[in-house]
């Protein structure tokens, strides 16, 4: 009988393993946890247990948050004064919140310069529309006269496609008036203010020091304020992102290694209520992009992805325009005449010809680097690298002195304001 008792005992023992062998314990929810981000900041947490899964489970979901490593998650574009949220779901099925409080970054000293160019901006931006006029009154005054008799210079915005191709459209300042918001506007004044005092390059005041790794320093502001600065892309876009925290604008620095090239945008919203980073010219050329556009260092191939329709590449040009009769006009310098077809042969702003007819230069390009290659083997002129504005069709050609431009019979064109484009010197042709 001992023997049956421990046999039942046993069968009974097994019976009941089996029968909680398949029931899984509840999935618990350890106690909530708290976390400080700083404004504009990226912060990663760290986990005392695996991690399967995260995600936003507030209602603001207006931020990111990233599993980066088994035991940590990344969150990022939080907001000041919202509480938001993170579930994380670890491998042994429990959960657990994190609460995320933004705190905003503490201030700064703004550079006695800085301060001076915050100063002169912000009447501009409270009033954009006699900012803009005021902005471009200004830089009006700082262009050299064209040496010509009855010949102002007219400012236009114009719209390029992606790769400074065809011009799309121009606007002048009076449909700028009517049809842009007052945050296009304000994009607009910063443009115009901080281009007409910075020039592309590094040797205008024989620095050895870059903006880029000197950041807020006040000596540049200096050289901006007294309209001195001179920096490479980079440069220039990242003292204008700069600026504008100072001035509480939101604004982005786009950078892709694979073109060479940074520029700087400001957060805009369109008359259709569209909302995009509208590029603005500092030392060289932008991009306007769109809403989306991730916060990395883009390919050559996100930039035209991200790039936003219809505002691609827009930026002001001088336009050298007859406002008096041509008889006023003061007689020009005599050219030689290209051979091919003839052309036009007018002055850049400092007296120089933007034209040289082929008879004068008698250069053949014998091949170009990349990214340009010769498309017409019968002409060596032609290359993929096409500019289009108004009736004029030019060819970029990479040599070893630098890029030059030609047209499909010989005539070289000249970058004559020295800014890394010729869209403004065709645009100054196409108007005459």
């Amino acid at each position: 009988m001992k023997h049956i008792k421990v046999m039942l005992t046993t069968l009974t023992l097994a019976l009941a393993m089996s029968l909680t062998a398949g029931i899984t314990a509840d999935a618990k929810a350890y106690t909530a946890k708290k976390v400080t981000v700083t404004k504009g900041k990226s912060k990663t947490v760290k986990t005392s247990k695996k991690i399967k899964k995260v995600a936003i489970c507030s209602t603001n979901k207006n931020f990111t948050v990233k599993k980066t490593a088994d035991k940590k998650f990344k969150v990022s574009g939080t907001d000041v004064g919202k509480t938001q949220t993170v579930k994380v779901t670890y491998t042994n099925k429990n959960t657990q919140k994190f609460k995320i409080t933004t705190k905003k970054a503490k201030t700064t000293a703004i550079p006695s310069y800085a301060q001076k160019i915050v100063k002169e901006l912000k009447p501009f931006l409270a009033n954009p529309n006699k900012g803009l006029k005021t902005v471009l009154n200004d830089w009006q005054k700082r262009l050299k006269p064209i040496p010509i008799n009855g010949w102002v210079y007219k400012f236009k915005l114009a719209n390029f496609k992606y790769g400074l191709g065809a011009s799309i459209k121009s606007l002048t300042v009076d449909e700028i008036l009517k049809n842009y918001t007052t945050s296009q506007k304000k994009a607009l004044i910063l443009e115009v203010y901080l281009r007409q005092r910075m020039k592309y390059g590094l040797a205008g005041h024989k620095r050895t020091e870059s903006y880029w790794y000197n950041r807020n320093k006040n000596s540049f502001f200096k050289l901006l304020y007294q309209g001195q600065f001179w920096g490479k892309c980079g440069e220039g876009a990242t003292m204008a992102y700069d600026i504008c925290q100072y001035l509480g604008i939101k604004a982005k620095y786009v950078q892709s290694d694979e073109l060479n090239h940074g520029w700087a945008c400001i957060w805009v919203t369109d008359k259709n209520g569209t909302s995009y980073w509208h590029g603005i010219y500092t030392t060289s050329y932008p991009y306007s992009m769109n809403k989306s556009v991730p916060n990395k260092i883009l390919t050559e191939a996100q930039v035209k992805k991200y790039v936003c329709s219809p505002y691609a590449a827009t930026y002001f040009h001088a336009v050298a325009t007859q406002v008096k009769n041509k008889s006023e006009r003061k007689p020009a310098a005599p050219t030689v005449k290209p051979t091919g077809t003839p052309v036009k042969i007018p002055t850049g702003t400092q007296g120089q010809r933007i034209v040289i007819p082929f008879a004068e230069h008698q250069y053949t390009c014998p091949g170009c680097s990349t990214p340009y290659k010769h498309k017409d083997s019968k002409n060596p002129y032609i290359t993929n690298g096409i500019i289009e504005v108004g009736s004029y069709k030019v060819y970029k050609h990479s040599t070893p002195t630098g890029i030059r431009y030609f047209d499909a019979t010989g005539n070289e064109y000249i970058d004559v304001n020295n800014n890394g484009v010729i869209t403004d010197e065709l645009a100054t042709l196409a108007a005459q």
